[in-house]
């Protein structure tokens, strides 16, 4: 891809992270906010805000990322199309399918140990209802954006309430390398295609201490710069002041 496709690329990444950080509320007001809707949700059974990750993505950041798209694709079902979740049939007004990748992988996206890993390759390992699990993995990000959108963008998103930040920056970052790393596979009749150009970590640090954003910051620039430019990989840390 040429430089200034990147750069373009870059740029509507940027101007999302500012988006972001000027729709959503401060972290004391979202923690409040998405404990509220989880407890709703549970008593509800809306399976797609009964956990604080899926609230603050599916009622928060959905909204303003479809929006924000609007910048480069006006018109509505074409978003609907690029736009990819794993919970689109719960969310028809922003999605059309789900980001689920045709054919399975041999690796998920969490280091395991390599005996535990051959294990599962043997069909060895199970589940907790007992059933035996699938010695491949069905890769599905939390949401992507596929064709016919311009930036093809693959997503790992997390909601950050805890006091590890530095840990927690680590793996997330290396869960958007994963997806991003994986090899391209065209459309199918009921898979979208896989041809992500570029990986997020899209995090909401709502934590007291801010320790996800001061991990990320701690970094000297040349060192936050190489995640782009060597990797594709745009890391946003989004926590409104």
């Amino acid at each position: 891809m040429g430089d200034d496709e990147r750069e373009i690329a870059r740029t509507f990444l940027n101007g999302l992270h500012e988006r972001l950080l000027v729709e959503l509320p401060a972290p004391v007001a979202m923690r409040k906010a998405v404990d509220e809707l989880v407890a709703d949700a549970r008593v509800n059974k809306i399976k797609h805000l009964n956990q604080p990750e899926y609230a603050f993505l599916n009622h928060f950041a959905v909204p303003i990322i479809f929006d924000y798209m609007r910048s480069i694709e006006p018109a509505d079902e074409l978003r609907r199309k690029a736009l990819l979740s794993e919970f689109y049939r719960n969310m028809p007004a922003y999605h059309l399918n789900s980001p689920r990748r045709y054919p399975r992988h041999p690796f998920g996206k969490l280091p395991r140990d390599p005996l535990r890993i051959l294990q599962r390759w043997r069909g060895e390992e199970r589940s907790t209802n007992g059933s035996v699990r699938c010695p491949l993995h069905q890769a599905c990000p939390d949401i992507a954006i596929g064709e016919p959108f311009p930036h093809r963008v693959v997503f790992e998103v997390k909601y950050f309430t805890g006091n590890d930040g530095e840990r927690q920056l680590v793996n997330g970052v290396y869960e958007a390398f994963y997806y991003l790393a994986m090899p391209n596979v065209p459309a199918s009749k009921t898979h979208p295609a896989w041809q992500y150009k570029y990986g997020c970590y899209l995090a909401f640090d709502a934590s007291e201490e801010g320790s996800l954003h001061a991990a990320w910051h701690n970094l000297n620039s040349t060192t936050r710069e190489g995640f782009w430019n060597g990797g594709n990989l745009f890391v946003m840390i989004v926590r409104p002041q």
